[in-house]
């Protein structure tokens, strides 16, 4: 099994997820039947297409190729893509104070609020 580059991107509540590509090396020996080793690589591929999980999406297969140049081994490559999730990273929802000085900050504003609605509410309501 091979792996690509494996690039994270950052989603809520500190989630990380990668789009995954994989590779899954079937080596033969050349002194096997042609169609066994079809039907193998057939089953591989069924086996985890359209596979999923709570951590992955949908696995797909994009692509096969047979590379026989490895002194008399076959080396069918099949490459796979999915979405992983890796919730390891999963943080609750939290309240963090930003201003720990204890003093007000300002917001040195340009222009006068006009709050016209008086449905928009602040505070605790009271």
């Amino acid at each position: 099994m091979e792996f690509t580059n494996i690039d994270f991107r950052s989603e809520t509540s500190g989630v990380q997820k990668c789009d995954l590509e994989f590779t899954i090396h079937c080596c033969f020996s050349q002194l096997i039947d042609d169609i066994d080793l079809l039907d193998t690589v057939q089953n591989v591929a069924s086996a985890l297409h359209l596979h999923s999980d709570d951590y992955f999406s949908a696995i797909t297969r994009v692509s096969e190729q047979m590379d026989p140049d490895h002194d008399r081994v076959i080396d069918w490559t099949i490459t796979f893509v999915c979405t992983l999730t890796d919730e390891l990273t999963f943080r609750e929802n939290q309240l963090t104070q930003i201003n720990t000085s204890g003093t007000d900050i300002g917001l040195e504003l340009t222009s006068d609020l006009d709050i016209d609605n008086t449905v928009i509410r602040s505070g605790d309501g009271q």
